[in-house]
């Protein structure tokens, strides 16, 4: 017996010893480490040493700053080392160094064993990129992205032949590929497999990068270039690239034909190919490709194409033609994309019925079909959980909309069925669905509430947040449902014709602009569908003076305006070019709109001429090149230019008596300084410089703008402290302001929130918004709108209400505490402060803020418990607080327990509803830091696996051993639990559990 119980102890150990070593298959990266030898003394010095050169913020390090002579340098943050205790692995990436590594003298260059290094994320601001890389001729993975490096990529990278990932990316500083080129950069690195050179100049055509990139690295898994200066055409030569999995070339100007080869990529998982100015058809067999999980061609304003029948069981989660002219029907296979989740056709062509398949689409999030021509009725969304956002805007969808299609959307935020034929009662179950943020049912034709009860809230949508854009009062309609235009051509003394948001379709006919002898001066045809004047037509000598035509189908070449009109009104159509003398014939105009358009190429020089100009819109088209300087000599009120390819610097020639009301350069591609004779336009409510490339520190001058409501300046490349806003409360009447996702530092500017009256003294009137009217000419009128992130999510809001606050300091490099007066701001909608490095705890003055709708403080150093009175906050729809140090109970109350387990993970500390965590077993453990990605291995490195392996098999042994042991010595009780067991073994006769019979 007591044999027995030996033997069966020795097969207790070896079941151990393979569930181990089953884990260090899982584990191999850290059980290695743990086995590997101890760090190589030169080795500690040299990295000691580079730390001590590097200039870093330690308060920002998670790195650097654990480094600790006493400990074996291989157990270090960031350090991996290899089998012989030699430094194999180094990540320092985001560690706020900005100096340190000038030359190939640096200790870096100097640890020739590394095969992984990771830089990126810091703020080496205005250094060239250090000599010295062709040193470490053992690297298979090189990371310099968004370092911060200028300049020239230097030569030596070139020489790293072992390299498998190379990643240069420049988001925020000029990087240049001239010496080496593109060609010269990869010619020796043949094993590559993943590049990444977003926002690298690489200025080549299409015949050269392509040839070059078939010719060198064969292998070649990831192809990332967006924004890198390349050229078209295509050339074929790609094609013997079949590795490629991942495209990505959005943001370069090709100017060419859609390459139709990229159909034949067997292994294609993403292709993103948006903004590039690509024409001709897309082959349908590019859809079909079974291992394509995105494809984004959006804004190709000229690319054609259809959607074919999708193969069963595809893998493609992602569906972006928005702005394209892809048209056809959206067919009933669009049931079998089991796996979509985001589909965006806005402003295409597409046509026919919205499949009623499309409910079976168990994971879509995203529908936007907006500005189609889709007809029928709407399909059902019933019990599609996930669904966020429903757009179907701008079409020519008919009939009633049953209850029964909005249940169960648990998830819906945003619905927009406007400017469609809808009829009948608005159902009542939308007014139940739980997350619904913004609704519109504006421009259709529906006759009543279900329900008395219902009437309320839907005034509240629509007036308080006002999210449909028909605010004021409309003229009478007329002439509704007519298919074509009305027969007016005998009129003799019409002066104002007014056929507005009707479904007329069809040609403007040319007779409309002789009819009534001339007199006719002002001519509403917006919200129809017209696709064409019809030829021959001249509006030369016309002498209307209101022509509004916003909101057609009309295409080609915008048509030179009456020389009288003083408001024009073109937005929302098809056209593709514009007259380069246009400037000529408006110069009496006062408001001219090409706004949301197909219009391309330069802003016309031309339209310096209109020196009457009080509204410019040329905003959502694609426009490129720079603004005239003369264009900033206007005298302009508002000038919109959001959303085109415009680049280079703001001219800095703004007159010294400035009018501009509002400045909206948002999603271009401006770089340099705000220009400082900005500040001259002392009448500023609205600046938008979001989304470009500036740079420079905080225009400390926006203060001597007092006016000044809405302040945008996000993701863009601005850097240092924003201390000088604290000197006084001159902006009081900023309600939004937004530098989210640029390199700001400091504390956060305690007096200026003090200062911020707007979002202070409670509003003691009827909603007002931001808008402009003429002072003489009420008919023109421009409304004001501001995109905000709400959860990750970009939502634009076409009126900035005075209820609509917001403070978004997110995604940069504050530190210290929350300021405790940050409660004192009592209107306070949106509040974001994530992703920074802020620390201490959450202010329980945050409970003051009872209008606040969304708070956001994640991916920060906050600790302590969450303030009680937060779960107070009756108006809290959005919460994050994740990714901090807090900890305690999470507090309860009505609002708290609607937040989901996201709003929490990553505080250790944390306990309670609705994390999975009684608040008895809650750890303070900090989880590990990870180190650089696996990296494939040369020959050699197998030896060191071995090794490695069978370092953590003797490891295993001894831990399996000891447990068993230990245990059946220690406690009694356990004694004689394995006793029994054993005796029922021999009882059994030592048979298998599996009852083969075979002894043990």
């Amino acid at each position: 017996m007591l044999q027995l119980r030996m033997k069966c102890l020795m097969l207790s150990s070896t079941f151990l010893i393979h569930f181990l070593l089953l884990i260090s298959d899982f584990g191999i990266g850290i059980i290695i480490t743990f086995a590997a030898g101890q760090c190589v003394e030169d080795q500690k010095d040299l990295l000691l040493e580079l730390r001590n050169n590097l200039t870093y913020d330690s308060s920002l390090s998670t790195k650097l700053v654990q480094w600790n002579d006493s400990i074996d340098c291989c157990r270090w943050a960031g350090v991996k080392c290899d089998t012989k205790g030699r430094v194999s692995g180094l990540d320092l990436s985001n560690e706020s160094i900005s100096n340190g590594i000038h030359d190939a003298s640096s200790n870096l260059f100097r640890l020739r064993f590394l095969q992984s290094l990771n830089l990126a994320g810091n703020t080496f601001d205005s250094v060239e990129f250090p000599s010295g890389f062709e040193e470490l001729t053992e690297l298979r993975y090189l990371n310099l992205s968004n370092s911060g490096f200028t300049g020239q990529i230097p030569p030596g990278i070139s020489n790293l032949t072992r390299l498998v990932v190379l990643d240069l990316s420049s988001a925020y500083t000029p990087v240049n590929l001239e010496n080496p080129n593109l060609e010269r950069l990869i010619q020796k690195l043949n094993r590559l497999q993943e590049l990444y050179l977003e926002g690298v100049n690489a200025s080549a055509i299409g015949s050269q990068w392509c040839n070059a990139l078939s010719l060198y690295v064969p292998n070649l898994r990831v192809l990332s270039m967006p924004n890198a200066y390349l050229t078209g055409p295509f050339d074929s030569s790609l094609l013997k690239l079949q590795s490629l999995s991942i495209i990505r070339l959005d943001g370069n100007i090709f100017s060419a034909g859609f390459p139709e080869f990229l159909a034949d990529f067997a292994k294609l998982q993403v292709l993103i190919l948006s903004s590039c100015g690509l024409s001709g058809v897309v082959p349908a067999k590019l859809f079909q490709i079974k291992s394509l999980e995105k494809i984004d061609l959006n804004n190709n304003r000229d690319l054609e194409g259809s959607l074919p029948e999708f193969p069963s069981n595809g893998s493609l989660r992602t569906l972006q033609l928005q702005y394209t002219r892809f048209s056809g029907n959206l067919t009933d296979s669009v049931s079998r994309l089991g796996m979509l989740e985001f589909l965006d056709l806005r402003a295409c062509l597409f046509s026919g019925t919205i499949p009623g398949s499309i409910e079976k689409l168990t994971h879509l999030q995203y529908l936007d079909l907006s500005l189609n021509q889709f007809v029928g009725s709407v399909p059902s969304f019933a019990f599609r959980k996930k669904l966020t956002t429903i757009n179907l805007r701008g079409n020519s969808l008919t009939g009633r909309i049953p209850d029964a299609i909005w249940k169960g959307l648990e998830s819906l935020e945003f619905l927009d069925l406007s400017v469609n034929s809808l009829h009948g009662e608005v159902p009542a179950s939308l007014f139940d669905l739980p997350s619904l943020k913004i609704l519109d049912l504006s421009n259709n034709s529906f006759s009543s509430l279900i329900g008395d009860a219902k009437t309320e809230q839907v005034q509240w949508l629509c007036e308080s947040v006002q999210f449909s854009e028909a605010e004021r009062p409309r003229r009478p309609r007329s002439f509704l449902q007519q298919p074509k235009f009305p027969l007016l051509k005998n009129q003799s003394s019409l002066m104002m014709l007014d056929l507005s948001d009707n479904q007329i379709h069809g040609e403007i006919p040319n007779w409309l602009w002789e009819v009534s002898d001339g007199l006719l001066r002002h001519l509403n045809l917006s919200n129809n569908y017209f696709t064409h004047l019809q030829q021959p037509y001249s509006l030369r000598n016309v002498y209307l003076d209101y022509l509004n035509l916003h909101s057609n189908l009309l295409g080609g070449q915008v048509p030179i305006p009456p020389a009288s009109v003083y408001y024009l009104d073109l937005s929302n159509n098809e056209f593709s070019s514009v007259p380069v003398d246009i400037g000529n014939s408006i110069k009496r105009a006062l408001f001219v709109s090409l706004a949301n358009n197909r219009i391309g190429g330069a802003i016309p020089i031309s339209l310096c001429n209109a020196t009457n100009l009080q509204i410019l819109d040329l905003s959502n088209m694609s426009l490129h090149g720079e603004i005239p300087v003369c264009l900033s000599e206007l005298n302009l009120k508002v000038l919109n230019l959001r959303r085109n390819n415009l680049r280079g610097v703001i001219p800095d020639t703004f007159r010294v008596e400035c009018a501009l009301e509002t400045l909206d350069l948002n999603r271009n591609f401006f770089r340099g300084e705000v220009p400082k004779t900005l500040e001259r336009c002392v009448e500023l409510e609205v600046l938008d410089l979001g989304n470009n490339a500036f740079d420079g520190t905080f225009p400390c001058w926006l203060k001597n703008l007092p006016k000044l409501r809405v302040l945008v300046l996000r993701s863009n490349k601005f850097h240092g402290n924003v201390t000088c806003l604290n000197d006084g409360n001159e902006l009081s009447n900023l309600q939004i302001i937004d530098v989210a996702s640029n390199r700001f530092d400091g504390v956060l500017p305690a007096r200026f929130f003090s200062g911020m009256n707007a979002l202070i003294v409670n509003a003691d009137g009827a909603l007002d918004h931001l808008y402009f009217v003429h002072g003489t000419a009420s008919d023109i009128y421009y409304q004001d709108s501001v995109t905000l992130t709400l959860k990750g999510s970009e939502v634009e809001y076409r009126k900035i209400l005075d209820i609509l606050t917001s403070i978004d300091f997110s995604s940069n490099r504050f530190e210290g505490r929350i300021p405790e007066m940050i409660g004192d701001l009592e209107n306070l909608y949106v509040l974001n402060f994530s992703k920074n490095s802020l620390s201490g705890d959450i202010p329980g003055s945050i409970g003051n803020l009872k209008n606040l709708g969304s708070l956001d403080l994640s991916s920060n150093d906050l600790g302590g418990e969450i303030p009680s009175r937060i779960a107070d906050l009756t108006f809290l729809s959005s919460m994050n607080l994740s990714f901090n140090r807090l900890v305690g109970r999470i507090p309860h109350g009505r609002q708290m327990s609607t937040f989901s387990e996201s709003s929490f993970v990553g505080n250790e500390g944390l306990c309670g509803f609705p994390l999975n965590k009684s608040c008895g077993d809650v750890t303070t453990r900090s989880p590990s830091s990870s180190l650089s990605p696996l990296l494939p291995e040369e020959e050699d490195d197998g030896e060191r696996r071995d090794v490695g392996l069978y370092a953590s098999a003797a490891f295993g042994y001894f831990v399996g051993v000891a447990i068993v042991v230990l245990s059946l010595a220690v406690s009694r009780r356990w004694r004689k639990a394995y006793n029994r067991a054993v005796d029922r073994f021999v009882l059994r006769g030592g048979r298998r559990p599996d009852g083969a019979g075979e002894e043990w």
